[in-house]
């Protein structure tokens, strides 16, 4: 008995001190089946009164079955955040990865080219077209200028005679140098080329005299291994002035040229070519192409002769090296080159 009067002044103290908050359960609505909703503790503040707690039925609307109080923090920490920043914890915390991530749009200042060109937007295809452009149009300038070079190219292998006569005597032959376009001491210029630059006008006669340690101008010329250079106005032994004059005869033609000025700095010696380099007073060109003086019928006989060498200007041989014509009489000459070196005999 003790023990339900004790209950009942708990209970009466309970319902004096907070008969004036109590409310009514509302009645609501609820789905077939559904749950019914946890009571909802709420604090509720009254001047003058204490914090009196309270269990609150219905008014929550639908069930919070996702957890409204974490959305709300979620929501709250993603208004507080600034747009387009991902932080990794925002996966731990919401347990789902953000799939999105919003574009930060920025006003564009400056001038309007400036606009342009921090605006201008590169596909990602662009730089692999523009490696692939650059490399191709490497190579067909490699083409151009290849092509452009011209002959004697690498492989070449030419031959060109020359000499050399100051004040009407010959000089000695150029002295030997290794190079593609270069001489062994025999009179010849030897071009085959080495090197890319020893091509095309690397191979121009100025530049065969260049490799040797000599020099040739429209006006002046050094031969390699001489250190006596020769320059128009020059006055030779018998008191005339001399002038540089540079001959030479095509392979295959008969006629002999002069090269002067751009002709000559620009001129490539080729295979069969046989240049005469003078220095004196100025020559006269009198040239008539071959033809037969005699008829061959007039010859009372026929003499061959035969040219050998070994492939140098002093290895040269003529079988017979001598031959006997007796006054009036009318021979033939049949001469035969088996040497390597192409001759200036007529």
């Amino acid at each position: 008995m003790a023990d339900e009067e004790r209950g009942k002044r708990r209970r009466g103290r309970r319902g004096g001190r907070g008969g004036a908050h109590r409310r009514p359960i509302e009645e609501r609505d609820e789905a077939p089946g559904a749950e019914p909703e946890e009571p909802i503790i709420t604090e509720e503040e009254s001047p003058g009164q204490p914090t009196v707690r309270r269990f609150r039925f219905g008014g929550g609307g639908k069930k919070d079955s996702g957890g409204a109080k974490e959305r709300g923090r979620r929501e709250e920490r993603g208004s507080s955040t600034a747009a387009g920043s991902v932080s990794p914890m925002d996966f731990w915390r919401s347990g789902s990865p953000r799939a999105y991530r919003p574009v930060q749009t920025t006003a564009a200042r400056g001038p309007w080219w400036m606009r342009r060109i921090t605006g201008f937007y590169l596909p990602p295809w662009a730089p692999v077209v523009g490696i692939i452009v650059v490399v191709f149009g490497i190579l067909g300038f490699l083409f151009l200028v290849r092509s452009a070079t011209g002959a004697p190219r690498i492989g070449d292998h030419w031959h060109a005679p020359y000499q050399f006569f100051a004040c009407g005597e010959k000089q000695p032959n150029a002295t030997v140098w290794e190079s593609g376009v270069h001489t062994h001491a025999d009179g010849i210029i030897h071009i085959h080329p080495f090197r890319t630059f020893e091509e095309g006008s690397g191979a121009r006669l100025v530049k065969w005299f260049e490799y040797g340690g000599g020099k040739l101008t429209s006006s002046s010329v050094n031969i390699p291994g001489s250190t006596k250079t020769y320059t128009n106005g020059d006055t030779c032994p018998d008191g005339k002035p001399g002038e540089l004059q540079v001959y030479v005869t095509r392979a295959g033609a008969t006629a002999e040229e002069r090269l002067q000025g751009r002709a000559l700095t620009r001129f490539i010696p080729h295979d069969g070519d046989r240049i005469r380099i003078v220095f004196g007073p100025p020559e006269e060109i009198i040239q008539t192409e071959d033809r037969t003086v005699i008829p061959e019928e007039q010859a009372t006989r026929t003499i061959e002769v035969v040219v050998t060498d070994d492939g140098t200007e002093a290895g040269t041989r003529f079988e017979p090296n001598s031959i006997e014509v007796a006054q009036g009489e009318v021979v033939k000459l049949d001469v035969t080159n088996t040497g390597k070196i192409s001759h200036e005999f007529r």
